[in-house]
């Protein structure tokens, strides 16, 4: 994610955020590491710079130097192919020579599944990434060669609830942040790192870490979690966002800072709480039926010492009536750096009136943030929901829709799309 004024936030490219959609989730993966091209070290008509890169300095440049050369991408779709509830499975479609062909498609689990989420990450260091489900029961890790064929699979028993996917250590290399419930059939829950005990050797399996909680996590209430870099450190902290009691009259938020050893690795106790804040709910008095918390460079602003892009977070909730958008700014205190505060900004109200059908677990929202605008310096936020499109109140159609925030971190909305039908976002 380049900001146009310093080097791009570095991010291992298999690092990316899980996607949920109820009947069907997606996630793309790599089988090599974007190239950032060069404009110095170019000889006269050369047609690579000193680095290995591609040379464009004997074209007019109207990006400046600022492009990306991206790798072919394959798309991993996980369903349930017998309908809601039955088996979940994972099909790779490859990309190759303008055409798409599909793998063997690999059974997950057994039936009774709600809902289920899928990513893909370099956890190990191969020429590709493995691919990482959730469903109600357990996290599947996996490693699949270009033919499909399973080489390494790796089970992770217990409830989970959310799961976000970053590279917290510095490695290079992808890691897990994973709630689950801290026991079979509890409503509170853990937080905990997974990350590869060797990332040079596959057969070495899987570290998770301590867990923290179980009194932080209450899955009675929606949750969301996401990465973001609060301090422009090069290493993201943890956010999870939920409601702080089951009316909806406060938000909890919170955010992790990952602990690593001497020598880098994901420390047993990897987690360290470094900011708590209950917050005034936009919808004070009403039930909040769903919420997501995304995290990105919203505002363009860096890290003097770094240069690396600070992130702020964005709140996205529906109360059943309207999406609201909040703006928080993360700083760390200036009496103790290590922790942080939390300020909230700005709140935005969308004219929509949304859909929902009675029960929390129902009510679809996705939200996701990105740098959609290649000349601005900031990142964008995402969101997909159902709004009513009469006053029946029967009638409802899926919607995408852009939002943008300002230096002050105001937020307007840029662009929406009716899709008119479900619809994906990553």
């Amino acid at each position: 994610m380049n900001t146009g004024k310093t080097q791009p936030k570095t991010r291992h490219p298999g690092v990316l955020a899980s996607r949920l959609l109820a009947g069907v989730a997606f996630a793309a993966g790599f089988g090599s590491p974007p190239v950032w091209a060069q404009t110095d070290g170019c000889n006269n008509n050369a047609t690579q710079s000193d680095s290995g890169a591609p040379c464009f300095a004997n074209v007019s440049d109207i990006l400046q130097g600022q492009r990306r050369l991206l790798p072919v991408d394959d798309l991993v779709v996980t369903s349930q192919p017998e309908g809601p509830g039955s088996a979940v499975s994972n099909v790779v479609l490859q990309t190759a020579n303008s055409s798409v062909s599909a793998q063997l498609p690999y059974a997950i689990t057994g039936s009774g599944v709600p809902s289920f989420a899928t990513s893909a990450g370099r956890m190990f260091n191969l020429p590709r990434d493995v691919i990482v489900t959730m469903t109600e029961g357990l996290v599947n890790v996996r490693d699949q060669d270009p033919n499909g064929f399973i080489t390494k699979g790796f089970s992770l028993s217990g409830n989970p609830h959310g799961m976000a996917t970053d590279d917290f250590n510095g490695d290079g290399f992808a890691d897990i942040a994973l709630l689950t419930a801290d026991a079979v059939g509890s409503t509170s829950g853990l937080l905990r790192i997974v990350t590869a005990n060797d990332v040079n050797n596959l057969d070495a399996g899987l570290f998770a870490s301590n867990g923290v909680g179980p009194f932080q996590f209450n899955f009675t209430n929606p949750i969301s979690i996401t990465t973001g870099d609060f301090n422009g450190d090069g290493k993201p902290e943890v956010a999870i966002a939920q409601p702080f009691s089951s009316g909806g009259a406060q938000l909890l938020l919170q955010i992790y800072e990952i602990v690593t050893t001497q020598d880098g690795k994901i420390a047993s106790q990897a987690l360290r709480q470094a900011a708590s804040v209950v917050l005034n709910s936009p919808v004070s008095g009403q039930v909040i039926w769903s919420l997501k918390v995304v995290a990105g460079n919203f505002d363009g602003n860096v890290n003097a010492t770094t240069g690396l892009p600070t992130d702020e977070i964005v709140l996205v909730v529906n109360n059943g009536d309207n999406l609201t958008l909040q703006s928080f700014r993360v700083q760390p205190q200036s009496t103790n750096p290590l922790n942080f505060d939390i300020t909230l900004i700005n709140t935005f109200v969308s004219p929509d009136s949304l859909y929902t059908n009675g029960n929390t677990a129902g009510d679809p929202l996705l939200a996701t943030s990105g740098h959609l605008d290649w000349f601005n310096p900031a990142e964008q936020v995402v969101a997909a929901y159902t709004y009513l499109t009469d006053s029946t109140g029967n009638n409802f159609s899926w919607k995408a829709a852009v939002f943008t925030l300002d230096s002050q971190l105001n937020i307007a909305q840029a662009a929406s799309i009716d899709t008119g039908g479900a619809v994906n976002l990553g």
